[in-house]
């Protein structure tokens, strides 16, 4: 949580108390004390700018003002006093009136707090307060673990929480009644999304210990205003529903529109079945939206429709060539927060890339080839709209309570890569699949590889794989993973360190979230990923295997597909390159000497390595022609010999920090003599620079520790005989 966070949690906590059965609270300033511009001017021209615009439309005009009115009736707004008016800081709303498509006829009222007066709006004047709405995937999976689901929402939540009375001046707005120009100063108690939902929270929180299941649902299974949850038996619906009506209310929240798929739970909270709104007019099931999802309630489905306004459009009927524009608004009017129908979205995806590619305007018509994909794409929608998709996971009854996996299938293609869950449940004889959610996504604009997307196929699918199971509050046994790559199997079985960074990062990411027995080979034909990356034709809109898994997860897994040959543990491809240094000057320095390894005495080794640089220099007066040498020993000889054994050692151990030396160059930080400060003497033996000098002593030479010329038993005699 950041520090911002931090200060708009301790305002809440600090100014928040009860008044009633209310909750009453304040603005999250940034700065009490804040110079405000006059906000007066800017509102008037904005309530200007509606004024004319009821005025040409009557039906808007009514609407607003009934609105207006209910406001002020149900204490949501006041008109201002002469007090209010003697206030010198304060700030003006602008409002304005919002429409929806999908909801002809109703109108809602917006306050425009981001309405900025030199630069300053009263958003920039607040803090944004930490996200504390619940995941919107999280209440939709748990809405689809049981068998009896029910819905409700609270009604008109941002006005139930109060403003207190110094911070309300900052929340005027200017309206115009009807047929009177003259303007009103109003007061309006508008919340927002955060404080809503803290207080909430915090009024459940005061219940925990006497309704505990209640509580926990109106923590974790409400989205915003909106309640979804699942239970076994129609009975824990019933007491679920009453409870929770009971803490809201104890909040000054009331919830309402209950919906449910078993009449019995309806008929208990004295609600009729064939009350639910019914928002599908082509369809003889009433149909709900539920968190933006179609759900037929009678039959416990969930289904797809395009939005209302493309219904009646030349788009659909093949008329005309659509915008790159219009492509994009019409595939995003498909809601699919779950990716139930992941694999026809994902197609028009790709013809939305294609588009892109081929430098196609907003505004215009896209080309020929994807146009021919497009016409295929829509022709599909209405079987889309057919289909349905069951909202409980079990549709089979077990004798005993069922163990619980979840399976995870990923693959990939040139175009698009995918992944796709299916919980499966068995407890020993009867076994039962369904589809949980699945991800998909476009390939990069920047060709890739197969086995890249692969990869990024299967780190899609660990991901999607652990949101699921924390998103849900059964308990999943055990997590499995299905892939056709042999290249990726092996990936993640080697030493993941050695690969591109490509590879290394997302392998080590897979493994942070996956083990590596979990992960298993499936043949491309049983793999239901396969669906969404590559379309060879129009796709089996019956096909059970997509909402069931392959029927092999029916099976006992000592029936599921087995890798026939071994995955090696290591590829060449993507392999990182191993650099090898080399330097000239180091090997052509012609070190002569003897073999350490064999000689336990200093003494010999000295002396024998001495004896080899006197025969070398006499065998090279004799090819140079020059006299014969003499080939007895003398100090220098043994001096010559005992430098060339250091140097031995040294290039042994610290070849790189002398080539840098030798060079000129300094030492890297990364280097085990670094702090040593080492130096080459005239002879290119390594020194170490002591902070000591004596005129009749030289630096003590460098030797590596574990070296084999170090460990003589004479070591005390090497390192004194320098000095």
């Amino acid at each position: 949580m950041s520090k911002d966070d931090e200060l708009s949690v301790e305002q809440l906590e600090e100014h928040t108390v009860r008044v009633g059965d209310r909750f009453q609270t304040s603005l999250l300033w940034k700065h009490p004390n804040m110079q405000l511009p006059d906000s007066l001017p800017m509102a008037k021209y904005r309530a200007k700018c509606l004024l004319k615009k009821m005025q040409r439309d009557p039906q808007l005009a009514e609407q607003l003002q009934n609105k207006i009115a209910n406001y002020l009736r149900k204490g949501y707004a006041r008109r201002m006093t002469s007090e209010d008016a003697a206030a010198k800081r304060y700030w003006y709303l602008p409002v304005f009136a919002v429409s929806n498509a999908n909801k002809p006829g109703k109108v809602r009222l917006v306050w425009d707090a981001a309405a900025t007066v030199n630069g300053v709006s009263l958003n920039t004047m607040l803090f944004a307060g930490p996200d504390l709405t619940t995941p919107l995937l999280s209440v939709l999976f748990k809405f689809r673990q049981k068998r009896v689901g029910i819905t409700a929402d609270i009604e008109e939540m941002f006005h139930q929480v109060r403003i207190r009375p110094a911070d309300q001046t900052f929340l005027r707005f200017l309206w115009y009644e009807q047929n009177n120009t003259e303007r009103d100063d109003v007061r309006v108690e508008m919340f927002s999304e955060l404080r809503s939902i803290c207080k909430k929270n915090k009024n459940a929180a005061e219940f925990r210990d006497q309704f505990p299941r209640a509580a926990r649902c109106i923590v974790e299974n409400h989205y915003v205003d909106d309640m979804l949850d699942s239970v076994d038996t129609d009975e824990e619906a019933v007491q679920l529903a009453l409870n929770i009506q009971y803490i809201h209310s104890k909040g000054g929240f009331h919830i309402r529109n209950f919906l449910s798929n078993s009449d019995r739970v309806l008929k208990a909270l004295n609600v009729r079945s064939d009350k639910a709104l019914c928002l599908n007019f082509e369809s003889e099931l009433p149909t709900e939206k539920v968190l933006g999802m179609w759900w037929i309630a009678s039959t416990d489905h969930f289904t797809f429709r395009v939005s209302a306004k493309y219904k009646e459009s030349n788009l659909l009927v093949y008329q005309r060539r659509p915008t790159k524009r219009e492509v994009l608004s019409l595939v995003m009017t498909i809601y699919n927060p779950l990716g139930l129908i992941g694999f026809y979205v994902i197609f028009a995806k790709i013809i939305l890339q294609e588009i892109w590619r081929s430098a196609c305007g907003w505004d215009d018509r896209i080309p020929d080839e994807q146009f021919t994909k497009w016409l295929r794409w829509i022709r599909l929608i209405p079987k889309i709209e057919n289909m349905r998709i069951p909202r409980n996971y079990i549709r089979t009854e077990f004798d005993s309570p069922p163990q619980i996996e979840l399976h995870t299938f990923v693959d990939a293609s040139e175009s698009s890569y995918a992944a796709v869950s299916y919980m499966r449940y068995s407890d020993g004889k009867i076994v039962d699949c369904a589809m949980v959610s699945s991800k998909t996504r476009v390939a990069p604009l920047k060709v890739m590889s197969i086995p890249r997307l692969e990869l990024k196929a299967a780190l899609l699918g660990a991901r999607l794989s652990k949101h699921v199971r924390e998103s849900h509050s059964i308990s999943i046994a055990t997590s499995t993973y299905w892939s056709d790559s042999r290249t990726v199997l092996a990936w993640l079985r080697a030493d993941h360190r050695r690969y591109k960074q490509f590879v290394a990062f997302r392998v080590s990411e897979i493994l942070k979230f996956t083990k590596v027995d979990e992960w298993r080979w499936v043949p491309t034909i049983h793999n239901v990923a396969d669906e969404a990356t590559k379309w060879h034709g129009d796709p089996d809109f019956c096909n059970e295997s997509r909402l069931q898994g392959p029927a092999f997860l029916k099976l006992k897994p000592g029936e599921w597909p087995v890798q026939q040959m071994n995955v090696k543990s290591e590829l060449s491809e993507e392999l990182r390159p191993q650099y090898v240094g080399f330097n000239r000057e180091l090997a052509q320095s012609n070190l002569i000497t003897a073999n350490p390894e064999r000689f336990s005495s200093w003494n010999r080794l000295l002396r024998t390595t001495a004896k080899i640089i006197s025969c070398a220099r006499s065998w090279l007066s004799v090819v140079r022609g020059g006299d014969v040498v003499h080939n007895e020993l003398d100090s220098e000889d043994l001096c010559k010999a005992e430098k060339q054994l250091w140097k031995k050692a040294q290039l042994d151990a610290f070849a790189d920090s002398i080539a840098s030396l030798l060079k000129r160059k300094c030492i890297e930080r990364s280097s085990d003599i670094y702090k040593l400060s080492p130096y080459l003497d005239d002879d290119n033996v390594l020194r170490i620079d002591g902070r000591v000098k004596l005129n009749e002593r030289k630096d003590p030479v460098l030797l590596p520790r574990n070296h084999y010329i170090t460990r003589f038993p004479t070591q005390e005699w090497i390192i004194s005989a320098h000095f």
